[in-house]
């Protein structure tokens, strides 16, 4: 079933979502000796969403965390895995698939338990999600240059009648600020997410939005419009 989508009003863009909350998890089972802390990743098309970990949640993990996609026309099938978080390696341990085109979520959302399937079949647990499709405006955002086309900016000087420091101090007071590190895998998801973009404008969106995934992703998406 496909989605008209609508006109743009007021001179703003109109982008289709699916806007999922997830609230909570009640799995049948612990993996490990530890507790485990689990988290949701969400797929629709090309586009996915993670919620933070729930530390030590266990078999009753808890997120209360708000998850948008962008609707892609090509897809309806929203795609929902609970990984417990480890060291060694992520271990998925419950997934379920959803048919998000259908009118049942256009109307109001709803919290509604759905159930997991998993290594124990379809009766790994439940999970209570409220999921919404609609259709949200979107302001003009500018095209954030990539690294190192930058405008020029001028270095200023001291007043000649400031007080001289210390070398050793000036030395340290004029070293820049450590730029904050980049996470590899968010560069690399959000390259998948946007081949047509330099590697230096995903880098520059995520270094403005402090290597936050999720606000680098709408930041993205409204550049692309």
């Amino acid at each position: 079933m496909r989605m008209p989508m609508m006109p743009p009003q007021n001179g703003m863009r109109m982008r289709r979502i699916c806007r999922v909350h997830v609230f909570k998890a009640r799995l049948v089972k612990n993996y490990g000796l530890m507790k485990m802390d689990p988290y949701v990743r969400l797929f629709l098309g090309p586009n996915s969403g993670q919620t933070p970990i729930s530390e030590k949640g266990g078999k009753e993990p808890r997120w209360n965390s708000r998850l948008d996609l962008p609707f892609p026309r090509e897809s309806k099938m929203l795609e929902v895995e609970v990984y417990d978080s480890r060291t060694l390696g992520d271990k998925k341990i419950a997934w379920m698939d959803l048919d998000v085109s259908t009118p049942n979520y256009l109307s109001q959302p709803e919290e509604k338990w759905y159930h997991l399937s998993g290594a124990h079949g379809d009766k790994e647990g439940i999970i209570l999600l409220s999921i919404h499709v609609l259709t949200v405006a979107l302001p003009q955002m500018p095209i954030v240059p990539p690294l190192g086309l930058l405008p020029y900016q001028p270095m200023m000087f001291p007043p000649p009648m400031q007080q001289m420091q210390p070398p050793q101090m000036r030395q340290q007071q004029q070293q820049p600020p450590p730029q904050p590190q980049l996470n590899p895998q968010h560069v690399q998801q959000l390259k998948e997410m946007f081949p047509d973009l330099d590697n230096g404008v995903i880098e520059t969106v995520l270094l403005s939005s402090g290597n936050d995934f999720n606000k680098a992703l709408t930041s993205l998406l409204e550049m692309q419009q």
